[in-house]
């Protein structure tokens, strides 16, 4: 489900997504990296998921790329 992804972003340009999963017995949460990304060699500002399309995830950087990743397709 993609409402338990965390999309986060790095000043080297790495972009990670993860999926956190809660553990019935202990409660406890846990995060599996499913994505990586380090294509783009500049700080990255910002990540967003899509507000209408959950798996659609936006990410911008500081030279001023933006890339439009579509998770069900890479993961």
């Amino acid at each position: 489900c993609y409402d338990t992804l965390l999309a986060s972003g790095s000043s080297d340009g790495e972009l990670v997504v993860n999926s956190l999963t809660v553990d019935s017995a202990t409660q406890e949460q846990t995060g599996v990296r499913i994505f990586r990304d380090m294509q783009i060699r500049s700080p990255l500002t910002m990540v967003r998921f899509s507000f209408t399309k959950r798996h659609v995830l936006a990410s911008a950087y500081q030279n001023g790329v933006v890339c439009i990743w579509d998770l069900q397709q890479i993961v």
